[in-house]
This record gives C-alpha cells, structure tokens and sequence, in this order.
C-alpha cells in the first residue's frame, strides 16, 4: 500500500510546485499595476523561468536516473521556497527577472522525478490512472494559485502572499525528503551517457520523434493558456479582473477534471496512450482556431462550458502523453528518456511566451495568437502522424 502513498506525496509535490511554476498567471496582473508592465512584459518574466528549466533538464537529464528521486525533489523544492520568499521582497522586473531564473531551476527536477517515482510504483494496468492522478496536480496547482493569490496578496500583501507560498514549499520538500523511498522493483540505473550518446539512442527513433514533436506543440498551446486567459478575457472582452481570475481557476479546474478522465481512459481505449493524445490536440486545434475569431464573449453557461472544455482537453493530453514516453524506455533509463521528452518540450514552453508576446506586441490583440497556435498544433500533429508511419512504433 506504499505505492499510495507515494502517490499521494508526488501529487502533493507537483500541487505545490506549481504554485511557484504557474502562479504568474494569477500574480501578473498585480505584477503589471505594481511595476507598470505591459502583458508582453509579463510574457517574458514567464519565458526567463522556462529558459532556466530547459538548460536544467538538459543537464540533468542523462543523470536523473543516477542521482535518485529523493534529493532531485527536495532540492527543487527548497529553491522554489527560496525563490518565492525572495519574490516576496524584490524592487522591480530586473530582480524579478533573476528570481524566474532561481523558480525555473528548482522546477526543473520536478516533473521527471516525479513521474518516475509514480512510474515504478504502480503496474501498467493502474499506471495511466496513477499518472494522471499526480499530473492532475499541475493544473490544479494552477487553480489553487489562482483561487489563492489574489486574495492572498488582497489580505497579506504582496510580501505576506509570498511568504506564506514560501513557507508552503519549504514543509512540502521536508515531508517528501522523509518519507520517500524508491521501489525496490526498480531496474538498475546504468551509467550515464553523456548528451550526444543520448540524443543518438533516442533522435534516431520515428517513435520518439512522434511523441516529442506532439508534446511541443501541444505544451506550447497550454502554456499560452495558462498565462494569458486571464489578461486575454480583460483585453478583449473586457472582464473585471476578479470575474477573469474566476475564469482562470475554471479553465484550471477543468484541466484537473481532463488529466484525471483522460488518463483513465487512455489504461483502456483501443490505441491507449496514442489514441488520447491525437483526439485532444485535434479538439484544441478546433477551439484555439474558435477563440480566434469569436466576435463576443458567450453569455452565462454556453461561456462556462467553452472555457471548461477547453481546460479539459488542454491539459488533460500530458498524463497520457508522459505515460506514453516512459512506457517506450528501458526500465533502467526511464528518467534519462522523460528528462530529454520533457527538455524538449520546455523549449516549446519557452518559445510560446516569447512568440505571443511578440504577436501582442506587433499586432495588438489576441486573434493571430490563437490562429497561430492553432496552426501550430494542426502541424504538429501531421508532423507526428508522419513519423508514425515512417516506422513501427507505440
């Protein structure tokens, strides 16, 4: 029964790490009024954390199956407290700026850890379910932020807001530092390769191009979402800023409710992993091009369900997409496999502030971002149904 509760700790894990990971999206508009930022500016704070966490995981990647699971976690964690309470005190968006760098680096152990504890846990009947129970923690962690920090930053302040994500942060990574330990079943790590070995063994492979060309766009649409919903409903629709946070924490809870119900299904339908990953990027391939050209905001329940089923398939896609990755490695090179898909993909998590802030800037308003990311998506997915073809994968 272990096995749950090492469920349980790397939800809780991932939960809290995405406080510091996704919170801009709740902070950055009090971020803007605090130090007079455009939205294009709150793009780049965002961006500046995702660089540091693509050169993170590509330094960590051919060692995370060496270095173990317990200190990759606690350590991430600490940085991330660190880095919040630090938040809590800087003078500007150059300060700002570095402390993304500091919350970039503690988040980059995270996500692969984690999923490689999970991973080796749990048998392939119950793995799809268990990996979507602890992924549902990211857009969860999301609407936590966003139902948390405005009203945290409203009582406490800024400073306090940060203080108490710091102090949450700090008890998570004590708790997960004692308590974890690897599953005895697990294969032997081998020695490390180094990059150009890894990206021999693993760029050479039409499968793994397919799922890794799928996760960059679809990442990149998430990501998009999940920084600029609520500044996108303010701008174009005019929303109040409280009515937009509400909005966000829908989208988020909805991507919760996705990675769940997604994952699950992907342990049965025919095509399993495969099968869950196409159908939700076509459905965002469909509504990114909707919002695009949506003249006005659908009133009441129609606009609940639009933001919802959005939420649903834009993030319910990762816990299958994760499971499919690990479930094509080697036993013993899970981590070296989910640590390169995972840099890889946070390049796309990088690009996608950048180009959307630079679509902001140069056109001033949100259509050619959805068109754009739309496009980019309906891409991807050609792209990985080619690599499909091109040779025998899973």
């Amino acid at each position: 029964m272990y096995r749950w509760w090492v469920l349980g700790i790397t939800t809780l894990v991932q939960l809290t790490a995405a406080l510091a990971s996704l919170g801009i999206g709740a902070w950055g508009p009090y971020a803007k009024l605090r130090w007079g930022l455009s939205d294009s500016h709150i793009g780049l704070l965002a961006a500046t954390a995702n660089g540091a966490t693509i050169a993170g995981l590509f330094l960590l990647a051919p060692r995370l199956d060496r270095i173990g699971e317990r200190r990759l976690i606690s350590g991430g964690l600490l940085v991330l407290a660190l880095a919040m309470g630090l938040l809590g005190t800087c003078g500007g968006p150059l300060s700002s700026a570095l402390i993304m760098l500091m919350i970039g680096a503690g988040y980059t152990p995270i996500q692969p850890a984690g999923g490689k504890a999970v991973f080796q846990w749990f048998p392939a009947r119950q793995r799809g379910l268990a990996m979507g129970v602890r992924q549902a923690a990211l857009p969860l962690g999301g609407a936590v932020a966003a139902a948390v920090i405005p009203p945290l930053i409203d009582g406490q302040g800024w400073n306090g807001a940060m203080l108490w994500l710091a102090t949450a942060m700090l008890a998570c990574a004590l708790l997960f530092g004692l308590s974890y330990r690897p599953a005895a079943a697990a294969a032997a790590s081998r020695s490390g390769r180094g990059w150009i070995a890894l990206w021999r063994a693993y760029g050479g492979d039409p499968g793994f191009r397919q799922v890794a060309a799928i996760g960059c766009v679809l990442v990149a649409a998430q990501t998009a979402l999940s920084l600029y919903w609520m500044l996108f409903l303010m701008a174009r629709y005019h929303h109040p800023l409280a009515q937009a946070a509400r909005a966000l924490l829908l989208l988020q809870a909805a991507g919760t409710l996705g990675r769940l119900g997604l994952a699950a299904a992907s342990d049965h339908v025919a095509g399993g992993r495969k099968t869950i990953v196409f159908g939700a990027g076509f459905g965002m391939t469909a509504l990114l091009l909707i919002l695009s050209v949506l003249p006005a905001w659908p009133p009441g329940l129609a606009g609940g369900l639009l933001t919802g089923g959005l939420g649903f398939i834009a993030f319910g896609w990762y816990a299958p997409w994760l499971t499919w990755v690990a479930e094509r490695a080697d036993a013993s090179r899970i981590g070296e496999a989910l640590g390169l898909a995972m840099a890889i993909n946070q390049i796309a998590i990088a690009a996608a502030p950048l180009a959307c802030a630079l679509l902001l800037r140069l056109h001033g308003g949100y259509t050619p971002v959805w068109a754009g990311l739309s496009a980019l998506v309906a891409t991807g997915l050609g792209y990985g149904w080619y690599q499909g073809r091109s040779g025998k994968v899973r």
